[in-house]
């Protein structure tokens, strides 16, 4: 099940690598957190204003490969277990050849409150790493604290950037692709956590998501639109949105928005069979 918004969408968002950031393109494609100017490694494919590239087929782009790291003091990063989690928000310029269907199971239509047994129970903290007895010290000299990062695999594409080099797009850095950064690693975190503390109670598949982020920095109207997974994964998933500890929305973003606030329409969670 699809739900039309009544107002236009935000404007498409693509996460820049902070490190990579160029100064701002002519031509503003996508939102982002910081800027980059597009290049391809290979010739034009496609039509998309994006890079052509070889990959694995998957429903939404992604430029590189990244293994996923967990925000939390000590932690070190981690080659992701199979099944492989994905969070893709927003994917609407995915290459229509690289969809790769998943067998539906009973869709989730939407989340009443009482709808999932997890929203009527006091969340459950996410698992903690844990020290090794003998050498507390030792242990915690030797990690460093590490930055959240999600996994990325690289994606078949077939684009129109003509420039060559490094895989990137047209993107603007601005303060609402920033917010949406800081929504994006809130609710990510939180679901890699979770995902990696139960992967064996769920199975591959998609579930996709619709809600809103008010003013205050508060989850409003959170729907499932779909959901090809079982009912652990999508308990997983709402946690994982609810729980995101997200300040205001600044002034200056807020006053270009709906009154219903930031509006993230077609948000998938993803698990992958390898």
């Amino acid at each position: 099940m699809t739900i039309a918004p009544a107002k236009p969408k935000n404007a498409q968002f693509i996460e820049t690598d902070e490190s990579k950031q160029t100064e701002a393109p002519e031509d503003k494609t996508f939102e982002s957190n910081a800027n980059s100017i597009a290049a391809s490694e290979t010739a034009p494919t496609g039509d998309m204003p994006l890079p052509s590239q070889e990959g694995k087929d998957r429903p939404s782009p992604e430029l590189t490969n990244q293994n996923y790291s967990l925000a939390i003091k000590g932690a070190t990063e981690q080659a992701a277990v199979a099944p492989r989690p994905s969070i893709a928000p927003q994917p609407s310029v995915a290459p229509k050849e690289s969809v790769t269907p998943v067998p539906a199971t009973t869709p989730v239509p939407t989340v009443p409150p009482d709808q999932f047994a997890m929203l009527t129970k006091q969340p459950t903290p996410p698992p903690q790493p844990q020290s090794t007895p003998q050498q507390p010290q030792a242990q915690s000299s030797a990690a460093p604290a590490s930055a959240y990062r999600p996994e990325r695999q690289r994606t078949r594409i077939g684009g129109n950037i003509s420039n060559r080099g490094i895989s990137s797009v047209n993107a603007l850095g601005t303060p609402l692709g920033r917010y949406q950064k800081i929504v994006t690693d809130a609710i990510g975190s939180r679901w890699y956590a979770y995902t990696n503390s139960k992967a064996g109670d769920f199975g591959v598949g998609t579930l996709t998501a619709h809600f809103f982020v008010d003013r205050n920095g508060k989850i409003k109207g959170l729907k499932i639109l779909s959901n090809t997974s079982n009912e652990t994964f999508a308990n997983i998933c709402i946690q994982s949105i609810l729980e995101a500890n997200l300040p205001p929305i600044p002034d200056d973003v807020a006053a270009t928005l709906p009154s219903e606030g930031l509006e993230w329409d077609g948000v998938n969670f993803i698990i992958y069979p390898n």
